[in-house]
């Protein structure tokens, strides 16, 4: 006699319940069908409001008296929920005894470490803090919500995933000896999670220099698992169809959120940092207004592909433009480099080539998100360029003396040029004041 449908049946795991100890081998304890509440509890109030995982290990078997030949079954999900904020998703580990912890690792680890963050932690950011600060150049992108960043110790090895829940950032001037004032950006991220460990950041500082002892990263997806599902057909299926269409190929495996902020009154102008060098001002940093472009192409199953080219009206100034696309729900930017030539922080990310008439062919790291958008973003610098002669190169500096001048009696001299001191004002071919052991 055949083994029949009702000979193969599931069974509990040792501990159902979400504990670390949760899951386990297989018991003798039958899950009946149709019986509430045999795998999930209900949802609560509280689960409803912040989300939960909820994991169960169940084992299949077949209780036969028989010794027919057992050749496998299949095990799907026929039917979503009616709830459309509860998601159900199959994974299986190949072991009779793995925890839940272990399948928690896993599902974890669909996020892998990526490439660094253009940007430092800025200062310590403290052990149960559930904000991080970090600072960065002014045209580096900024982090969104819903986007997951690993902080990581580099004396202890400590790492921790951070799920960015808001961002409020703002441009700050800082001063530094020696050098005139810079600005940088000051990012701070609300984190959905308390840090478990203490990071040690930067300084402020015009060098930017690199943390010795902590680092900021960006996560890739990692495919750590498979995952089974079901969806509805958007299309009715034709009998023998090679191919069918459904809504989407993702499914929710844990609870987010998103976050929706209205900008009012906000102008269409950005600013561009520009560097100025001379021999007797030195380099200096400034900030100078543009008037943005943008033009958005949509992604669709027609036109979806890694290769794209358009055309930019006005034509942009080199250095300006920035592409961004969106790969399974994450934003990606390709800039130039100020040659025509786009590239992205990672060579992954894909490449792109700026013409002197606007055109522009783009290269994608990975196929677009259908539905998506691919933005590009640019500007024309020559409504607002000036004539460096335009430009006023002054410089300014403090000189320490070793002892109090006597009134009217300093004088100082560099080059070919001269300036005196009367009631303590610089005059001459330099202008400032004297304060004291100082002059400025």
């Amino acid at each position: 006699m055949p083994i029949y449908k009702s000979d193969i049946k599931l069974f509990a795991s040792k501990v159902m319940t979400d504990e670390s100890d949760g899951g386990g081998e297989m018991t003798g304890n039958e899950i009946i069908s149709g019986e509430h509440n045999s795998i999930f509890p209900d949802v609560s109030d509280l689960d409803r409001a912040y989300g939960v995982v909820n994991i169960r290990s169940v084992h299949a078997a077949v209780k036969s008296a028989l010794a027919e030949t057992y050749f496998g079954a299949t095990v799907g999900v026929l039917k979503q929920p009616d709830d459309p904020n509860v998601s159900i998703t199959l994974m299986s580990q190949n072991s009779p005894y793995v925890m839940r912890d272990e399948s928690r690792n896993v599902i974890e680890s669909y996020l892998a470490r990526g490439v660094k963050w253009q940007g430092e932690l800025m200062y310590d950011q403290l052990k149960g803090s559930r904000s991080i600060r970090l600072i960065q150049r002014i045209g580096i992108k900024l982090p969104v919500s819903g986007e997951v960043l690993v902080a990581t110790d580099k004396q202890t090895g400590n790492e921790q995933f951070v799920k960015i829940v808001n961002v409020q950032s703002a441009l700050q001037s800082f001063s530094y000896p020696g050098v005139p004032d810079f600005t940088r950006r000051v990012v701070t991220c609300e984190i959905s999670e308390p840090l478990r460990y203490t990071f040690k950041g930067v300084e402020p500082s015009p060098y930017d220099p690199i943390s010795s002892n902590s680092a900021c990263y960006e996560t890739m997806v990692a495919d750590a698992a498979k995952y089974y599902s079901v969806k509805p057909l958007r299309e009715d299926a034709q009998f023998a169809a090679n191919e069918v269409t459904v809504p989407s190929v993702y499914n929710q495996l844990v609870p987010s959120a998103l976050i929706e902020t209205a900008h009012v009154n906000k102008p269409i102008v950005d600013t561009m940092e520009i560097t100025i060098k001379s021999n007797s001002a030195g380099t200096r940093s400034v900030l100078a207004p543009v008037s943005l472009e943008s033009q958005l192409l949509q992604v669709t199953k027609e036109n979806q592909g890694y290769v794209y080219t358009q055309t930019l009206v006005p034509t942009p100034s080199l250095g300006t433009v920035i592409v961004s696309y969106m790969v399974q729900g994450k934003w990606y930017e390709l800039r130039d480099r100020g040659d025509g030539v786009l590239e992205g922080f990672d060579e992954s990310y894909g490449t792109g080539q700026l013409d002197e008439f606007g055109n522009i062919a783009i290269t994608l790291g990975a196929l677009p998100d259908v539905d998506s958008p691919i933005l590009y973003q640019w500007a024309n610098t020559s409504i607002t360029t000036r004539l460096i002669t335009d430009i006023a190169a002054d410089a300014g500096f403090n000189v320490n003396l070793p002892s109090y001048p006597q009134a009217d009696t300093l004088t100082i001299t560099w080059d070919d040029k001269m300036a005196t001191v009367s009631n303590n004002i610089i005059s001459g071919d330099a202008a400032g004041v004297v304060q004291g052991e100082k002059f400025h």
